[in-house]
């Protein structure tokens, strides 16, 4: 996909990402609660202190108010 577009859902957000565990059926977790804990998270060992903090599991294609596109080098998933 060209650079100036992307997907507006959870698998392209700045605050989800996919269980270390392996994902089932499209599910991500959800970090909008901890933003800011989130994205300074910068390994795998360091994203298992927040694992079970994330607000609640979503689909890939879901959609909240609070989208943010994800900025390559940004976060773990980055």
């Amino acid at each position: 996909m060209p650079e100036a577009f992307c997907l507006k859902a959870c698998i392209d957000c700045l605050y989800s990402d996919y269980s270390p565990y392996g994902q089932a059926l499209g599910s991500m977790l959800c970090f909008r609660n901890i933003k800011d804990e989130y994205l300074r998270v910068a390994s795998k060992n360091e994203f298992w202190a927040l694992h079970g903090r994330h607000e609640r599991p979503v689909q890939e294609t879901c959609l909240c108010g609070q989208f943010a596109r994800r900025v390559p080098g940004t976060g773990y998933r980055g």
